[in-house]
């Protein structure tokens, strides 16, 4: 399951179909530096927020594709570090 980031500069799609949460998240991401300590772990929770941990099968391939497009899409974050956080929170909820 990947989530599309470019969704993100849809101004319809943002506006209309996006949660609070991820309205928030996608804003303080976009404006920390990029060498922010908590960039990695803002990223992460914008991934879980689209995809809840209830709902994620857990697809190491699927879930680097979306870390990359994540990393990618902002310009900033650590794909390693994200991948670490999101498996530990993946590991914690079974």
């Amino acid at each position: 399951m990947n989530y599309n980031f470019t969704k993100f500069d849809n101004k319809e799609y943002y506006k209309n179909s996006t949660t609070s949460e991820v309205k928030s998240l996608v804003y303080k991401i976009r404006n920390q530096a990029s060498d922010s300590p908590f960039v990695n772990f803002d990223i992460s929770e914008l991934i879980l927020a689209h995809l809840p941990l209830s709902k994620m099968n857990y697809n190491e391939s699927g879930l680097k594709e979306t870390i990359f497009n994540a990393t990618w899409y902002f310009r900033k974050g650590n794909e390693e570090k994200i991948f670490d956080i999101i498996t530990e929170k993946l590991k914690a909820s079974r």
